[in-house]
């Protein structure tokens, strides 16, 4: 029997965590990080409301914090990589701020008052 209607909407959540091949990007520390953060700001969401922008923004969080920690890690003995880190860390909280801001405006905007 065909199925009726639209069809079911992905579990986003189960999607966030297959749609990256995270052990091609990350190694086992970094990938265990990620699985973390990733579970820590799903957390903050009901799962049904989920969107793909929601997916794209928690993904790009829970990466730019990863990567971050590798720069901080990488430069962590090395005072000239200090200042080029500094100068991209600075850039990848602006870009954190804009997501967190987008995932924070979409979220009230799905109250229903």
């Amino acid at each position: 029997m065909a199925q009726v209607g639209r069809p079911k909407k992905p579990k986003i959540k189960k999607l966030i965590k297959d749609i990256l091949p995270i052990d091609n990007v990350f190694d086992d520390e970094e990938s265990d990080m990620y699985e973390d953060y990733l579970d820590a700001y799903l957390n903050d969401f009901d799962a049904d409301e989920l969107t793909s922008s929601d997916m794209d923004d928690i993904m790009s969080l829970a990466m730019n914090k990863v990567l971050a920690y590798r720069l901080l890690k990488e430069s962590k003995s090395d005072v000239g990589k200090q200042i080029d880190v500094a100068t991209t860390l600075e850039k990848m909280n602006k870009q954190n701020e804009k997501v967190k801001e987008s995932l924070s405006a979409r979220r009230k905007d799905r109250i229903d008052p």
